[in-house]
C-alpha cells in the first residue's frame, strides 16, 4: 500500500508480489487474500514449509550442526543455516546438480555460503559423507520428499534410500536432537514412501523418542510432517 501511495510510477511497473523468504513469515506476516486482490502473488515450494522450518528452530542453538537430506530450491538449507548462525554448519545433500546450484545460489545470495557444505550424492550416504566430528552431533534433520519443484516429477525420492536415511540420520542425532520429515502422496510413488515414513515414526516410537505425525491418509494426495525427538 505504501508503494502504491508514496511511488505510483513504480507501482504501474510492478507485475506481481512475492512471499516473504520463509524464515521472515512470522515476523512479517501477509494477508494472502487481501494482497492478491490488488496485486498477483506468488507463493513458491516453501510457502507451506514455514511448520517444519520452526520444527528445526525450535531445537537449534547457535554453533549447532544440522543436515538437509533434500536440498531441492535450497530454502531449508538457507533457514537451517540462519538458524545455527556463522559458528554452526549445515550439511545438505542432493543427487540433482541442478538442485545443489540452485542451493549455492540462494546461499551465497544471502552471505551464508560459508557455513553450508552440499554433497552430491543420496542422502542414504550420509554418515560416510559426514566429517568424523559431525558425526552423533546433529540438532536436526530435515527432509523434504518428493521430487524437485520446477524440475522432472520423475526424479523422485525412493523408499529404500529414504529407510535408509532416515535410520542413518536419526542415528546421528544428538540427545534432544530432531528428525523432521515431510511425506508427500501426490505424486506415482508417494503413497509407498510415505508408508516407509510413517513405519519409521511407529518404529521411533516404541524406542522412547517423542513422535508428533500429521494424521493425513497416505492416499489423500497431501504432505504431512513426522517430527521425532530424541530424549535429552
Amino acid at each position: 500500500d505504501r508503494v502504491k501511495d508514496e511511488l505510483p510510477e513504480l507501482w504501474k511497473r510492478l507485475s506481481y508480489v512475492e512471499q516473504p523468504f520463509p524464515y521472515e513469515l512470522e515476523e512479517h506476516r501477509i494477508d494472502v487474500h487481501s494482497v492478491s486482490q490488488r496485486m498477483p502473488l506468488f507463493l513458491d515450494e516453501s510457502a507451506h514449509d514455514w511448520r517444519i522450518v520452526r520444527l528445526g528452530r525450535e531445537t537449534l542453538r547457535p554453533g549447532d550442526l544440522a543436515l538437509d537430506g533434500t536440498a531441492g530450491k535450497g530454502r531449508d538449507t538457507a533457514c537451517l543455516a540462519q538458524a545455527v548462525g556463522p559458528t554452526g554448519h549445515v550439511h545438505a545433500f542432493d543427487l540433482q546438480p541442478a538442485a545443489l546450484e540452485a542451493t549455492r545460489a540462494l546461499c551465497a545470495q544471502e552471505g551464508l555460503l560459508e557455513r553450508v557444505t552440499l554433497h552430491l550424492r543420496s542422502h542414504a550416504e550420509l554418515r560416510a559423507a559426514l566429517p568424523t566430528g559431525h558425526l552423533g552431533r546433529l540438532g536436526v534433520a530435515l527432509f523434504n520428499l518428493g521430487y524437485l519443484p520446477g524440475g522432472d516429477t520423475r526424479l523422485i525420492t525412493q523408499p529404500d534410500s529414504t529407510r535408509a536415511a532416515l535410520r542413518a540420520a536419526h542415528a546421528e542425532l544428538r540427545a534432544g536432537g530432531r528428525l523432521i520429515c515431510v511425506a508427500y502422496t501426490g505424486h506415482p510413488g508417494g503413497e509407498t514412501e510415505a508408508a516407509v515414513v510413517r513405519a519409521f515414526g511407529r518404529e521411533r516410537a516404541l524406542a522412547g523418542d517423542t513422535v508428533a505425525m500429521d494424521t493425513e491418509d497416505d492416499n489423500s494426495g497431501r504432505p504431512w510432517i513426522l517430527c521425532v525427538t530424541r530424549p535429552e
